[in-house]
C-alpha cells in the first residue's frame, strides 16, 4: 500500500474573488495546524508535471504525487480544478487578481497559523503567478509560509525571497543539482535534494541543505538501510527525518524545521 493511501487529508474550498480554491492538509505537512491524528488544511496545490515547468526527468520518474492520485483520486481531482482556477487568476484584471490574493491571505491568516505549505503538487507557473503568491503571503503576514521549487529563474527567486514570512527552498536532483547549488548560493537559499540511489550525496550539499531519500532509500526495519548507515553524522543529520523514518505526532513538518 501506497504512503498516500494511509494519509489522513483534511479539505476546505475557500472562495477567493469569483474563484473557488481547494485546499488541503495532511498527516506529514501538519506544521502547527491540527494534530497528526486530526490534520488541518494549510496547502494549495495544482496538477503534477502539468504545472511544473521546472520539472526533469529524475523528479517524473520519482514524482509522489503519482501515487497520490491512483489512492486519493478526489483530492487530485481538486488539484486539477486548482489548476484551472489559478490559470484564470492570472490572466485575470489585477484587480481580480489582487481580490483572489487578499481573500486567500485573510483564510490563510485566520485558519493556517501554524504554517502553509505551497505545492504539495504543482510549482510557480509564471512572474505574474510569484506576484500573486507574495501577495497572498502579505495578506497572512502572521503566519510562516514555505514553498519547494524548481524554477531557478533569477528574477523568480528574487521576487519570492520579497516575502519576508516564506521560506524558499531549491528542489534538486541529478538533472538540475548544478544549477540548484549555484542559485542556492545566488541567493542564499536551501537545496533539498532528492537522493534516488544508495550512492553517498553528492558534493556540494551544506550542512544547512536537506537530503529528501527515495522510497527504496527509507528506513524498513529496526536497523535502518544500509544507505543511511553509509552517511557521516553530518549528513545523517541533513536527511527529512519524516520520509526517513515515517510520520507520526512527533515526526512531521512544524515539530521538524529543517525546511521553515
Amino acid at each position: 500500500m501506497s504512503a498516500a493511501a494511509t494519509t489522513t487529508f483534511a479539505h476546505a474550498s475557500v472562495r477567493c474573488g469569483r474563484w473557488t480554491l481547494h485546499l488541503d492538509g495532511n498527516q506529514k505537512i501538519t506544521a502547527g495546524n491540527g494534530t497528526y491524528a486530526e490534520p488541518a488544511t494549510n496547502a494549495l496545490s495544482t496538477l503534477a508535471m502539468w504545472d511544473c515547468p521546472g520539472s526533469t526527468p529524475s523528479c517524473r520518474a520519482s514524482c509522489y504525487v503519482q501515487g497520490l492520485a491512483k489512492a486519493q483520486p478526489e483530492l487530485y481531482a481538486l488539484y486539477g480544478l486548482n489548476s484551472r482556477a489559478i490559470r484564470e487568476i492570472l490572466v485575470a484584471s489585477p484587480a481580480q487578481r489582487s481580490e483572489s490574493a487578499r481573500d486567500l491571505g485573510r483564510y490563510i491568516a485566520q485558519h493556517c497559523r501554524g504554517g502553509f505549505r505551497w505545492h504539495v503538487s504543482g510549482d510557480i507557473q509564471s512572474n505574474i503567478h510569484v506576484a500573486w503568491i507574495v501577495e497572498v503571503c502579505r495578506h497572512s503576514h502572521n503566519v510562516d509560509h514555505w514553498i519547494y521549487t524548481r524554477t531557478f529563474d533569477t528574477a523568480v527567486l528574487d521576487a519570492l525571497t520579497f516575502a519576508s514570512n516564506l521560506t524558499v527552498n531549491l528542489s534538486a536532483d541529478p538533472d538540475n543539482l548544478y544549477v540548484a547549488l549555484a542559485a542556492a548560493d545566488h541567493h542564499g537559499l536551501r537545496v533539498c535534494w532528492m537522493q534516488r540511489d544508495p550512492a553517498p550525496p553528492p558534493e556540494g550539499l551544506k550542512p544547512g541543505d536537506v537530503i529528501f531519500p527515495d522510497y527504496l532509500l527509507r528506513k524498513k526495519s529496526p536497523q535502518g538501510s544500509a544507505w543511511f548507515t553509509s552517511l557521516t553524522q553530518e549528513q545523517r543529520r541533513m536527511v527529512c527525518p519524516v520520509d526517513y523514518f515515517g510520520k507520526s505526532e512527533h515526526i512531521r513538518c512544524g515539530v521538524c524545521k529543517k525546511c521553515l
